[in-house]
């Protein structure tokens, strides 16, 4: 075996090793940041809602609770039915 054919095996293997590292790396800390990452619990609408409804009617029948990773939570998600109590919905909501 001459030595380029040597040091090309030498340098395939090396490669494969380093690709391995870093694939594991990159597993790991996917695996800790989805660990360290807290939820909340917001309603969301359980099917779709016509415009028209109360909030009163859409707090009872229509909301269903889901947990959310902190960071995708929207200003004005709904944490809780009584927000929207008072309000009368003026256009579609879609579930979800």
């Amino acid at each position: 075996m001459t030595y380029r054919i040597r040091n090309i095996l030498i340098a395939i293997g090396l490669a494969v090793v380093a690709m391995l590292l870093v694939l594991l790396y990159v597993t790991n800390y996917k695996r800790s940041v989805q660990h360290a990452q807290t939820t909340e619990p917001v309603f969301v609408a359980a099917h779709d809602i016509a415009p028209g409804a109360t909030g009163a009617d859409i707090a009872k029948h229509d909301l269903r609770q889901v947990n959310v990773a902190h960071d995708a939570v929207v200003p004005g998600a709904i944490s809780s039915p009584d927000q929207i109590r008072t309000l009368v919905l003026s256009s579609p909501i879609y579930a979800g």
